[in-house]
């Protein structure tokens, strides 16, 4: 038999060796879950939204909800259109991100004007428009319309060339419904009616200003475009028209209702009363 203090010092040996065990059990058993939660890694600071730069990034969150993914196919008349990127000048595409089309449904993009991007973010967006979209335009650079008119436009010639070359799509019975919908032209502005009849709207089939479609035989020039903007322009309802009129017959009702006292009948109707009537 070994003695006493032998015995005993086996037992204290195996009893150790037992806890080393456990304890890298324990350690091994922490470091998985570490691995798995993910808490072995310094978790990365959040980013600020004032802080993104990225192209594709800013156009996703804050123009492709209108002008299409990629620039493309949406409400909105196409960014990503190489004859669009040749006339609009660079400092017109910035100023429109930035400040918006008052009186239409583009809206300012600028902190100045209570909008979500910075100077910095805007520049991003128009370098990457222009970085990745600009391409060669289809047509040699000289003969493409302006982007905006150079000259006043007069709304009878614009009728006659709109018959032509328009009323086929867009007349009153055309394919492509009337755009000379009130509605419609209370919407969008004059120099948005002159980009969408210079470029077409590819995504939706309508053609540019050379289609062969056009009855005119030929594209149209600079001044027929210019027409035709000035006649839809003209058919746009002047804001405020119909309720300045609806308060002048109440007006007028106010004062027939009141009539003389002495006999119960009201006035006699004015000259204007029976006009608006």
């Amino acid at each position: 038999m070994l003695p006493v203090c032998a015995r005993f010092a086996g037992k204290i040996k195996t009893r150790m060796a037992g806890i080393r065990n456990a304890k890298l059990l324990l350690f091994g058993a922490v470091t998985c879950i570490c691995v798995m939660t993910g808490c072995a890694k310094p978790k990365s600071e959040p980013v600020l939204a004032e802080d993104v730069m990225d192209f594709n990034k800013l156009f996703a969150q804050n123009c492709a909800g209108c002008h299409g993914e990629n620039g493309r196919g949406a409400a909105m008349h196409q960014l990503n259109d190489p004859v669009y990127l040749a006339i609009v000048p660079r400092k017109v595409l910035h100023d429109i991100i930035a400040n918006g089309r008052p009186g239409t449904l583009m809206p300012a993009f600028s902190r100045e004007k209570a909008g979500p991007l910075t100077p910095r973010q805007i520049d991003a967006l128009v370098d990457g428009i222009e970085r990745n979209w600009a391409k060669t335009p289809p047509v040699d650079k000289a003969s493409l319309p302006p982007y905006a008119a150079r000259h006043s436009g007069d709304p009878a010639r614009g009728l006659a060339v709109f018959n032509k070359a328009c009323a086929l799509c867009h007349g009153e019975h055309g394919s492509a419904g009337s755009i000379r919908d009130p509605s419609f032209l209370s919407l969008i502005s004059d120099q948005d009616l002159r980009t969408i009849v210079i470029i077409g709207r590819q995504n939706l089939g309508m053609p540019d200003w050379r289609s062969p479609l056009h009855g005119l035989g030929r594209p149209m020039t600079d001044q027929e475009i210019t027409d035709v903007v000035a006649y839809l322009s003209s058919l746009r309802p002047v804001l405020g028209e119909s309720t300045q009129s609806a308060q002048i017959q109440n007006g007028e009702r106010d004062h027939i209702s009141k009539g003389d006292e002495k006999t119960g009948r009201g006035s006699a109707p004015t000259e204007k009363s029976k006009t608006i009537r």
